[in-house]
């Protein structure tokens, strides 16, 4: 898992990584609901992020 960030919004704390291939790739957001580990999107993260921006959020680290 690559380095990511916190942030609060409104007393939520989120967490968030964005992988930025180049300004013109598509951005793909890849949630982590019902309180899964971003550990989810690992067996497609890597093949997604050859052709698209990739940005990863959940409310549990």
């Amino acid at each position: 898992m690559s380095n990511g960030q916190k942030i609060d919004v409104e007393g939520t704390e989120l967490y968030y990584e964005y992988v930025a291939m180049s300004d013109s790739s598509p951005t793909v957001v890849f949630e982590s609901g019902y309180g899964w580990a971003l550990d989810n999107w690992q067996s497609i993260r890597k093949e997604v992020s050859t052709f698209a921006n990739v940005f990863f959020m959940t409310e549990k680290v």
